[in-house]
């Protein structure tokens, strides 16, 4: 069933699938091609699939050492926790323990 014209409440109507198309657009006063659903580029693809093994990979809440490669403290290893993903190669970690120069000052005293 149609809806009356001039009324314009959404309604969800089940059809068969025989009595679909491709929609068309009107622009400017004309019909403006066939909508097209946005297709990924290959690229894309690629990223999210690394996207999801990189979660996979390391699950939130995963107990991790973090390489630093900081000036001063280049090759250590500090414990942490993940707390989430960022797209597309990036996890966010909170240190467990971490200690700045002030802290190993206090302690030579």
């Amino acid at each position: 069933r149609l809806p009356a014209a001039g009324k314009t409440a959404a309604k969800d109507v089940s059809v068969r699938l025989d009595t679909l198309r491709p929609g068309w657009s009107w622009k400017q006063g004309k019909w403006a091609g066939a909508w097209q659903p946005k297709v990924k580029s290959k690229r894309q693809e690629e990223r999210e699939q690394a996207f999801a093994r990189q979660q996979s990979r390391w699950p939130v809440g995963t107990n991790v050492e973090v390489l630093q490669m900081d000036a001063g403290m280049q090759g250590s290893w500090y414990e942490g926790e993940v707390l989430r993903h960022d797209y597309p190669d990036k996890v966010v970690v909170r240190y467990t323990h971490l200690h700045d120069d002030q802290d190993d000052d206090d302690q030579d005293d």
